[in-house]
């Protein structure tokens, strides 16, 4: 139970991160590539990577809420 939600919570935070990104850059689905991986530090212990494939699956996701 207590790995189930470190993880959901960790999904939660990407996501969040992304929307960061997305607003910052301005990123879209069809430039979004021009990233590979970005690492963003939270602190010293502790790191995310958002690949192009987090990316690619987020506005995937978005794209499937607008049409539905």
């Amino acid at each position: 139970m207590k790995n189930e939600l470190k993880t959901k919570n960790e999904k939660i935070m990407k996501n969040q991160l992304i929307e960061l990104l997305i607003k910052h850059f301005d990123l879209s689905k069809y430039n979004y590539d021009c990233f590979e991986n970005i690492e963003i530090k939270l602190d010293d212990k502790y790191s995310v990577v958002i690949s192009e494939q987090d990316l690619k699956n987020y506005f995937e996701i978005q794209e499937r809420y607008k049409n539905e």
